[in-house]
Order: structure tokens, then sequence, then C-alpha cells
């Protein structure tokens, strides 16, 4: 029967660890994150080997919120571009069927 469940659920790796960060909802609170990560590792409270391990979490974190913040500053500069394309299409679409007869 442990055969089973251990093919169903693994055996977890490592240890859980009591982890106290500030959150984190842009890339620049990754910054004081880093910060409180360090002195988490100067009380002895985390090795350095769980540092790195967050510290890789961490980064991949605010290169996810630099991607999507970046993307939010590019959308209304793109929507503008496609209005100004767009909109004499329109003009000469309507154009195009008051020439055709009904």
């Amino acid at each position: 029967m442990r055969e089973v469940l251990a093919r169903t659920w693994p055996h977890r790796r490592g240890a859980l660890i009591d982890l106290r960060m500030p959150p984190i909802r842009c890339a620049a609170d990754v910054g004081p994150a880093y910060s409180a990560l360090i002195q988490q590792i100067c009380d002895k409270r985390l090795t350095p080997d769980e540092a790195e391990k967050i510290s890789a979490l961490l980064e991949r974190q605010a290169r996810a919120y630099e991607v999507a913040e970046f993307a939010e500053q590019r959308a209304p500069k793109q929507i503008s571009q496609h209005t100004e394309i767009s909109a004499p299409l329109v003009k000469e679409r309507e154009h195009e069927r008051e020439l055709v007869p009904a």
C-alpha cells in the first residue's frame, strides 16, 4: 500500500520553512524582499542554500512583473496606432456603400 501511495504522492524534498517577507505586488517590491531574505540568513533563520532557491524565485517573479508592466505600457500605443489606421478605412468603406445602389 505504501508503495502505491509513494508513487501517487512522492515524499517532499526539504523541510518547510517559516519565511517572513514583505508582500510583492510589482517589480519594485522585489528589492525589499531580497533585503529581507539576506536579513534572515544573517539571523540564521535560513541557510544560504535555501536563500539561493528563494532568490531564484524572486528573480523570476521580478522578470514576470517587468514583462507585464512593459506590456501595459505598450498596449495603449498599439491601440492608438491601430485606431489611426482603421479610421480612414471605415470612412472609405462607408463612401463605397454610398456609391453602390441598393
